[in-house]
Order: C-alpha cells, then structure tokens, then sequence
C-alpha cells in the first residue's frame, strides 16, 4: 500500500535538533524505509495509536527511535530522536 508521508511541527522541531553527522542521516533513513514499507510492524503505544520503529542494533553508532501514526492513506510522522537505553 502506497501511503503519503506527512511531517508534522513537531517532527520538524524534533529533526532539526538533531545533528547532521552521516550516522544520523543513515540511521534515519533506515527508520523512515522500514516506517514506509513495514508501517504495521511496530506496535502500537498502549492508550494510543502511535507508533514507535527503533533502529535494529546498537553498537553503529546511537539508537533512534521514529514515532509515527498511519491511517488507510497517510505515514504521519510525529518525532524522532536518539535514544541511550543506558540512560535514566
């Protein structure tokens, strides 16, 4: 199924905090190809329909995580960010 990607403000405010370096670009690029072709694959947040995609591994540089939503026609995306899950 062939949907239309939306950036919301948010997800605007959140991309642009985060830096340029390639691992970055990589790493988000894996996100948003895995988001666009798998949008079901990641479960829903409990109390909500939003979604979280991670990226795989850690160990290449930080971890990702992409939050979304999809409806039939839309892959809207809400925030990215890096995530340390050593951190509090």
């Amino acid at each position: 199924m062939h949907r239309k990607v939306e950036l919301g403000d948010r997800f605007v405010e959140s991309w642009g905090g985060l830096d340029r370096l390639p691992e970055t670009i990589e790493a988000f690029a894996r996100l948003m190809l895995r988001a666009k072709r798998y949008p079901e694959s990641a479960p829903t947040e409990p109390g909500s329909n939003m979604r979280i995609m991670r990226t795989r591994a850690p160990g290449s540089g930080r971890m990702m995580h992409l939050f979304y939503g999809i409806d039939e026609e839309t892959l809207a995306l809400i925030w990215v960010e890096y995530f340390d899950e050593l951190e509090d």
